[in-house]
């Protein structure tokens, strides 16, 4: 792992590491940590898990007379000259940077821009990378808002590689965005403390969670672009892991914690099956008896009953909702019944409206659209 090491800091320490502001990053004062903040990432944690929405192969380089039209490639160049280009009588500008290979040359052109980043890269002769899509317009090689990378020692070998793209931040520009989740990485991705038991991680073969957050975000050479974009890699999956075993973690627990909640049991009488051939004309299917069956067990037991009844529509759910309902009458309770939508909401209250008398409904129809006095 490149950068510090923090294998000595208690996890106390290394927590407080990686929940501290962005502000204390280099290059993050209070402005850009508000924009961070409107996308969520608020601590360097929050930036480690901002992973990227796709990447692009810049594993090769192309000569421009090779690339081939429309298609997104890597153009290692060196300039010729840039300037600001104006039209007139309309005034619009645009900046055109021409760079060339042994094979030929190509136009770099920006409508939308800022002058004073785009003339870091008109010296003659720099060296440069270039990624976008090639179009040929009049005869010439154009490249669209491209991608541009200063090469400092000429040598294109150590940037080749699968280039993370996250979703934008408005005021924050790719370049800096993902230069600051790898330094961020180098510096501080020690402190991450995997949550997993060690013994889940080998039973699975999982990697590491640090090293899974690396990986993601800065791919190892030799991969291929398609498992990439598919999120079909082990340290992709390492992270989906992670957040299906924290939500099914977080609903065991919750269940566990309702089941020692003491809860008054019901009183039943009578047979529920017997009455419900009174109150319905047909009979309950053998699934209708079971679930009805099973929920009377658990309202029998003293503790707070958590089911979740399927079934295809038209199935006959709410009917077995309608006996769960009845037996908390019987108990001199009162129900409620809720709807994602106001329609069905609406159609549940019609159909608790017709149900026989004898059942003790009392329906009551209550909307978000209600006045507070309604």
């Amino acid at each position: 792992m490149v950068g510090k090491t923090n294998h000595n800091k208690n996890p106390v320490k290394r927590i407080q590491t990686l929940t501290s502001p962005l502000t204390c990053l280099k290059g993050v004062g209070p402005g850009k940590a508000v924009l961070l903040a409107h996308k969520g990432i608020q601590t360097i944690l929050d930036l480690f898990f901002f992973t990227p929405i796709r990447y692009e192969d810049r594993t090769r380089i192309t000569s421009i007379q090779n690339a081939p039209e429309g298609a997104k490639v890597l153009i290692h160049g060196q300039v010729v000259f840039g300037k600001e280009e104006r039209f007139f009588p309309s005034h619009k500008r645009l900046y055109k940077i021409v760079v060339r290979d042994t094979s030929g040359s190509l136009e770099l052109i920006w409508f939308k821009y800022i002058k004073g980043h785009l003339e870091r890269f008109i010296e003659p002769g720099m060296n440069v990378l270039v990624y976008g899509a090639r179009r040929s317009n009049r005869g010439h090689n154009q490249m669209i808002h491209p991608d541009v990378t200063k090469l400092d020692d000429g040598e294109a070998g150590d940037r080749l590689g699968f280039y993370p793209v996250y979703s934008s931040v408005q005021g924050i520009s790719d370049h800096f965005l993902r230069s600051l989740i790898r330094s961020s990485c180098d510096e501080y991705l020690d402190s991450v403390i995997d949550p997993l038991p060690k013994k889940i991680i080998r039973e699975l073969s999982l990697p590491s969670l640090a090293k899974a957050i690396r990986h993601v975000h800065f791919p190892p050479k030799g991969l291929s672009i398609g498992p990439l974009n598919q999120f079909d890699t082990k340290w992709h999956k390492r992270l989906i892991f992670d957040r299906f075993f924290f939500i099914m973690l977080t609903i065991a627990f919750m269940q566990h914690s309702h089941e020692n909640i003491p809860s008054a049991p019901y009183t039943l009488t009578g047979n529920i099956i017997k009455d419900a051939e009174g109150f319905f004309p047909f009979q309950l299917t053998s699934d209708q008896y079971n679930c009805v069956e099973a929920i009377k067990k658990d309202f029998l037991i003293g503790r707070p009953m958590k089911r979740l009844l399927m079934g295809d529509v038209g199935c006959g759910k709410t009917v077995v909702a309608a006996l769960a309902a009845y037996l908390s009458i019987q108990n001199k309770k009162q129900v409620t019944l809720m709807a994602p939508t106001q329609i069905l909401a609406k159609q549940h209250f019609e159909y608790f409206t017709g149900l026989p008398e004898t059942m003790g409904f009392h329906p009551v129809l209550l909307t978000g659209v209600k006045k507070r006095k309604e």
